[in-house]
């Protein structure tokens, strides 16, 4: 028998294993976040935009593309504009760390200087740790009960179809064709994602991430995938 690899999923930004970039918890990334709001404390958001044109667009443009699919769900693979990112990035960061504060201009340089910074650090660094460890036991005790009324089939590809690449439009990672489940409405997406798509929806039927239709069959292109998905269904 032929020895097939088994493909190794790494996150497209950070290269560790087990997560995708609207997952990733790279260091950068809140870095990145905590530089931009206290940044746009003291910037117009002209300003903020041109300076994110000079500290990054050239240096770390991955670093805009994955922190705006992450927190703006832009595709990262199909936008050849790099205005669009930071265009994005600049209404998420004002409307998060600015302009909800509401500061009066008389008080904003006192309370910037004794109580922004600490302020700033603890909230993110708090909510982003809290939101992640509240959603990860979320979905493993979803998992571990929710089962659903659909048909787990199993088709084989051709030599040629094995060898295309995809990407997901759920997460935006690129995939190779075995590694996507196509669902009855001929949408088709990577295992993880079909996963979290079910067991997230609270409706009585499932259905598509993308149409909306109910969801009653999919198809997996591999035997380890077939298995995983199966243990799913009833």
């Amino acid at each position: 028998m032929q020895n097939v690899q088994r493909r190794i999923n790494r996150c497209s930004f950070c290269r560790r294993e087990g997560h995708n970039r609207l997952t990733c918890d790279d260091p950068r990334l809140l870095e990145f976040a905590l530089t931009c709001a206290t940044q746009c404390q003291t910037m117009t958001e002209t300003e903020f935009y041109v300076w994110l044109t000079e500290t990054y667009e050239t240096n770390d443009l991955d670093l805009l593309k994955t922190y705006a699919a992450k927190k703006m769900r832009i595709p990262f693979n199909n936008i050849r504009d790099i205005s669009i990112y930071k265009d994005a990035i600049t209404r998420y960061i004002y409307e998060t760390y600015k302009y909800q504060y509401n500061i009066q201009e008389e008080d904003s340089d006192y309370y910037l200087e004794n109580n922004m910074n600490a302020a700033l650090i603890n909230d993110i660094r708090s909510a982003y740790l809290f939101l992640e460890m509240t959603e990860n036991m979320h979905a493993r005790r979803i998992e571990q009960t929710k089962k659903f009324a659909i048909i787990s089939l199993l088709k084989t590809l051709s030599t040629k179809e094995k060898k295309e690449t995809e990407e997901c439009c759920i997460c935006f990672e690129s995939y190779k064709k075995p590694e996507f489940v196509t669902l009855n409405c001929n949408h088709e997406f990577c295992k993880e994602c079909v996963k979290k798509s079910l067991i997230s929806d609270n409706r009585p039927k499932p259905c598509c991430a993308y149409c909306r239709t109910e969801v009653t069959t999919m198809t997996s292109r591999i035997s380890r995938i077939h298995n995983d998905m199966s243990k799913l269904v009833i």
